[in-house]
């Protein structure tokens, strides 16, 4: 059996120097997992093409996830996952907060405290996406997953894929909207 950039331990898994990485992936595939036959918008790293538009997800293992457009199928690797647009993520909030995990990361930990605590305020994140997804203006953080936020109830975006936050002032976002520093975590 070939090494991918980590250790085999006894019990055949695979022990990565990167499990941040690994560790967000997974929370991510939980979670696509989740939507069956669900059609859903996928947004990939680098990509300007139609492709990923009302598709399906067929499987997904933690490295690869496969989707099918009607025609055909697509495979994806995980981390070239910038986000997913669907109606289903609202009806998915109380399967997110069930996910109980033990935070292994530090950027997931950081993440994942920095966007809780933006519940309920509006942002602007640019992303690794493209054209309509580079930036998402405009938008109220409403819930948070391993490894993702989900903005609107229907927007899901990559922790490793956000290149940055913009916290939207009060008269930029909603009226009851507020922002401070205190969100902002320490590096």
């Amino acid at each position: 059996m070939k090494k991918l950039n980590g250790e085999i331990k006894k019990d055949g898994t695979i022990m990565f120097k990167n499990k941040c990485l690994l560790n967000c992936n997974s929370g991510v595939m939980d979670l696509l997992n989740k939507f069956g036959s669900e059609k859903l918008d996928l947004y990939v790293k680098n990509d300007t093409s139609d492709i990923f538009k009302h598709v399906n997800v067929v499987h997904s293992d933690g490295e690869l996830v496969r989707f099918n457009d009607g025609d055909s199928d697509i495979v994806v690797p995980i981390k070239n996952i910038v986000g997913l647009y669907s109606t289903k993520l609202s009806s998915m909030e109380k399967l997110l907060e069930e996910d109980n995990y033990k935070i292994s990361c530090p950027l997931e930990k950081t993440m994942r405290e920095y966007f809780s605590s933006l519940k309920g305020k509006a942002i602007e994140i640019c992303t690794k996406g493209e054209e309509s997804f580079k930036h998402l203006k405009n938008k109220t953080v409403t819930n948070v997953g391993k490894g993702f936020v989900i903005v609107d109830n229907n927007t899901m975006v990559t922790f490793y894929n956000i290149l940055f936050v913009k916290e939207l002032k009060k008269e930029q976002g909603t009226p009851e909207q507020k922002t401070d520093n205190k969100n902002v975590p320490k590096i």
